[in-house]
C-alpha cells in the first residue's frame, strides 16, 4: 500500500490492528518504507495526510529510525532533533550516525570530536580514522 501512496488504506489498516506492539512494528515498517521510497523530506511531509496523532508519530518514528549515515545530513539531523516524542534509542542512533558523518566526512575541532567520544563511546571510530590514509 506503501508503495502505491494509498495512505488512508494504511491509516485504517494500522488503526485495525489490536495489538499494540504489532501496531508499532507495522507503523516502523511504513515509515522506513516511506523514507527509503520518498527520501526523508517528502516521507515527513507526508505525515500530514495522516488523521491520527499516535499514527504520525508512530510513523515519524518509524522514518527516523530508517536514517543511517549515507541519509544523514545536517538539515535531517536538526529536524529530528526537534522532536520530543522520538524514543531514546532512535535519538542515540541518529547522534551517533551524526558524529560518525562529521568524524568521516568533516575536519571536526578536537573539542568536539572529545566530547563527542565521552557521550557516544566512538573511540572504535576514532581509532579507525586514525588507521585511514589522509
Amino acid at each position: 500500500l506503501t508503495l502505491f501512496g494509498n495512505y488512508d488504506s494504511i491509516e485504517f489498516l494500522v488503526n485495525e490492528i489490536p495489538n499494540l506492539q504489532d501496531k508499532l512494528n507495522t507503523c516502523y515498517k511504513i515509515g522506513k518504507i516511506m523514507l527509503d521510497t520518498e527520501g526523508y523530506n517528502q516521507a515527513m511531509n507526508r505525515l500530514n495526510i495522516f488523521k491520527q496523532e499516535d499514527t504520525k508519530i508512530h510513523l515519524r518514528n518509524g522514518i527516523i529510525n530508517g536514517i543511517n549515515l549515507s541519509n544523514l545530513n545536517n538539515n535531517i539531523f536538526l529536524d529530528v532533533c526537534k522532536y520530543s516524542n522520538i524514543e531514546i534509542s532512535f535519538l542515540q542512533d541518529v547522534l551517533q550516525c551524526n558524529a560518525l558523518n562529521q568524524l568521516f566526512f568533516s575536519n571536526l575541532p578536537k573539542e568536539k570530536l572529545d566530547r563527542y567520544n565521552r557521550t557516544l563511546n566512538l573511540q572504535w571510530a576514532i581509532d579507525i580514522k586514525n588507521q585511514l590514509p589522509n
